[in-house]
């Protein structure tokens, strides 16, 4: 079953981008991508010994027939209420993609597919705030952040050939990625994606290795495809540690991101972790987590080490400057399979700030709430507490607090965040029967400064004394 709205959006494909589409098909990739896939069926086609019932060659299209589609199609509405005398803004989005991948032939695979978004606001600019000129915050990321006003977006996702025979797993290409700090961040309408050779390593069912080769970066709320370096100044850049607007963009020339992970269950209860990223001129970061879970109780704390390896440069010019460490911790109690409650706490070093390029992922931090983050601060406190319950019906709910207490002074913030409290309350909806693959969320954000008498604007627009609803319709097959 194929909702009315996907079959509207690949009508619209069809009439206003037909050029494009073309162009994108003739590009190298393309070409690459089906020439192997023709060989791995030409091969495929020489090695079976079981003719067609129709001719003395097997059926190609039977080899197709294998493969696996999928589809997903989103409807997602956000409204910002910030405090008067300041605007509100507005965003509707509506989103369709496929993806194809192959069957797999001697351990060899592909998998191809693009997703296509409509703004629904028209021509409008999502709105600029008549006091302080500020634009958009949360709806812009529904969209094109490069050009808000494009009115139909088409982006080419997952383009890849796989490898997966006995301990060996790896794949080259265009891929969505899964990890603490480099992941699709998936809370708008298409996720981050990223180009390159993924290697994993599998000795046994408790131990997986994984070696990242990234070269180009495909941002989420972006259409375009961005080299390391470009990929790190899409989003809003804030200020330097001398309280200056940030220029570090014309100056970033890292080609690449090298990430190593590494993931063991040493028991049934016990886990451990470990990532680090080097991107070179700039820095290294290591993360290790370490969780315990029983049928009662789950306890994580996860160190992150930073390190600047660029310190020959001005400050003007450097995307980091100093060192930073990051502790943060989890308590949770498990009431039954449908009932939890945790407690956590983040504490980010006075050392300097905590940075890691918002455009590649969301934070991994016990503390992060949806719709905020920590990243770019230093000298940061933060707790918060979670209720989450599933009901037999399909429906969760989930209710978040938390205080997150920052240090205004520029050499620790960034993007001139005051303290602030945030309280989320989400619902999620899965239909079954008929409507099997149908889905509905709504999550609700209140923002609030920790001082009541700031009086900032550029602290207060779009960051605190705001109320923020997204209304989300899913469906896929």
């Amino acid at each position: 079953m194929v909702p009315f709205l996907f079959w509207v959006t690949l009508v619209t494909i069809y009439s206003n981008k037909r050029q494009h589409l073309c162009s994108l098909m003739e590009s190298n990739r393309f070409k690459l991508f089906f020439v192997l896939v023709f060989l791995s069926i030409r091969t495929f086609a020489q090695n079976t010994s079981k003719p067609d019932s129709t001719s003395n060659f097997p059926s190609i299209k039977s080899f197709f027939k294998k493969g696996n589609l999928e589809g997903r199609s989103r409807m997602y509405y956000m409204h910002t209420d910030n405090a008067k005398p300041y605007e509100d803004y507005t965003g509707l989005a509506i989103g369709n993609g496929l993806r194809y991948t192959t069957p797999t032939f001697k351990g060899l695979s592909g998998s191809f597919g693009g997703y296509y978004i409509i703004n629904m606001n028209g021509t409008q600019n999502l709105g600029i705030d008549s006091l302080t000129q500020t634009p958009s915050r949360y709806e812009l990321g529904l969209f094109d952040i490069e050009n808000p006003k494009n009115q139909n977006l088409v982006r080419l996702e997952n383009l890849y050939i796989r490898y997966k025979k006995g301990i060996l797993d790896t794949k080259y290409g265009q891929f969505t990625p899964k990890y603490a700090f480099l992941n699709g961040q998936d809370g708008r309408m298409s996720p981050t994606m990223v180009r390159g050779l993924n290697i994993g390593i599998n000795p046994n069912k408790n131990l997986t290795l994984e070696l990242n080769w990234i070269n180009k970066i495909s941002p989420r709320s972006t259409i375009r495809w961005y080299s390391v370096s470009e990929s790190m100044a899409l989003y809003p850049m804030g200020r330097n540690e001398n309280g200056k607007k940030s220029q570090y963009s014309e100056y970033l020339n890292t080609k690449s991101l090298y990430l190593l992970t590494l993931n063991y269950k040493i028991q049934n209860k016990l886990s451990f972790k470990t990532e680090q990223y080097i991107l070179p001129q700039e820095f290294s970061l290591n993360l290790t987590q370490i969780e315990f879970n029983s049928e009662k109780w789950q306890f994580g704390n996860i160190l992150i080490f930073q390190n600047v390896l660029k310190s020959n440069a001005e400050t003007i010019e450097k995307y980091i400057n100093s060192n930073s460490f990051v502790q943060s911790f989890r308590i949770q109690r498990n009431f039954s399979k449908s009932f939890f409650a945790n407690i956590n706490f983040t504490n980010i070093s006075k050392s300097g700030r905590f940075l890691f390029p918002r455009e590649w992922g969301k934070e991994p931090f016990y503390t992060f709430m949806p719709r905020e983050r920590n990243e770019g601060t230093g000298d940061t406190k933060a707790l918060n507490f979670n209720l989450n319950y599933k009901t037999f019906k399909k429906i969760e709910l989930n209710g978040s607090y938390g205080r997150f207490y920052l240090n205004s002074d520029p050499f620790y913030n960034k993007y001139t965040m005051p303290s602030y409290s945030q309280t989320n309350l989400y619902v999620k909806k899965n239909f079954n029967k008929a409507f099997d693959g149908f889905s509905a969320e709504i999550l609700y954000v209140r923002k609030s400064p920790l001082d009541k008498s700031l009086s900032d604007p550029k602290q207060i627009v779009n960051k605190v004394n705001l109320n923020l609803l997204n209304v989300i319709f899913n469906f896929a097959f």
